[in-house]
């Protein structure tokens, strides 16, 4: 499948000081009440220091196994597979941090996952992020689990 040129949805900037350390983020989203979901806070303490990236801004395109022609079923890793050989890219973990605290005006409606490697969590399973309205959770992102065909992951351009 050739690489296709994407449409920016949003552009997300990472790395900023202050704002890229998991105290930084406990404090952000565990005190601040963006989300409830132990497993955020997990994802923040599992990765630790593997959060901290240097800053730069990347674009992201909203997409899903329908944009690709796939139907409902998919598996998460073949879906991955496919969007990465159309020229886009999965995400580091704390793009979906990043993403959260920068795009206020999300719609209550406006659900999505943010194309990221699984997280394994001992209490929880692999997971991932999700977020939706003002709000940001942690989500099953087991790669053999089928996919909706509405579903929708925001991915960086290459």
């Amino acid at each position: 499948m050739p690489n296709r040129v994407w449409p920016v949805w949003k552009t997300v900037r990472i790395g900023m000081p202050g704002f890229c350390r998991a105290e930084d983020l406990l404090k952000e989203f565990i005190e601040g009440n963006s989300t409830h979901d132990p497993r955020v806070k997990a994802i923040i303490e599992t990765l630790g220091e593997k959060l901290v990236v240097e800053e730069q801004e990347i674009n992201l395109a909203l997409v899903g196994p329908k944009h690709f022609g796939l139907p409902g079923g998919t598996k998460r890793s073949d879906f991955f597979q496919i969007m990465q050989k159309s020229g886009l890219t999965i995400l580091p973990a704390v793009a979906g941090f990043c993403l959260r605290k920068q795009y206020t005006t999300q719609p209550e409606t406006e659900r999505f996952h943010m194309a990221m490697d699984q997280i394994s969590l001992p209490k929880f399973g692999p997971c991932g992020l999700f977020l939706y309205g003002s709000f940001i959770t942690g989500g099953c992102a087991d790669c053999s689990n089928s996919l909706m065909a509405e579903c929708r992951f925001a991915c960086g351009i290459a």
